[in-house]
């Protein structure tokens, strides 16, 4: 997936590095839906990190999981808002791109179907972390 966006992230004058584990353990789900969260995340990353700013995106083992994560150093989300960004339709006020507010929502209905977790953590002024487990 971090091929796909790679060239894009750099038109838009941001760095992008992917970093996975070595040795990660097979995973056993829907890849094309994984992708699809996938790719989301990676997505809104872009909308949201201004030129200059960089973007991670990886893989790493925990337990009996595999967590990906898409880092960015966009504007970040405020504390009371982090809750609610999975919820179907919801945007933050500060919200600068268009969208429908959907693609969350999906992501989190595709990782659930596969007894997956996803969440965020992130700082205002400093970016976000989205993850999400399989």
């Amino acid at each position: 997936v971090s091929e796909l966006f790679e060239p894009v992230a750099h038109e838009r004058g941001l760095a992008f590095a992917a970093a996975a584990a070595r040795d990660l353990p097979p995973v056993e789900c829907d890849s094309d839906r994984a992708v699809q969260v996938m790719a989301n995340l990676i997505q809104n990353a872009i909308k949201v990190t201004p030129s200059g700013g960089s973007i991670e995106v990886g893989a790493a083992p925990d337990a009996e999981r595999v967590v990906f994560f898409v880092r960015d150093t966009g504007p970040g989300i405020e504390p009371a808002d982090l809750p609610k960004v999975f919820e179907r339709t919801w945007r933050g006020a500060a919200t600068a791109y268009r969208g429908s507010g959907l693609g969350l929502s999906i992501a989190r209905g595709i990782v659930d179907a596969h007894g997956g977790q996803i969440w965020a953590e992130s700082q205002v002024g400093v970016g976000s972390t989205f993850y999400f487990s399989l």
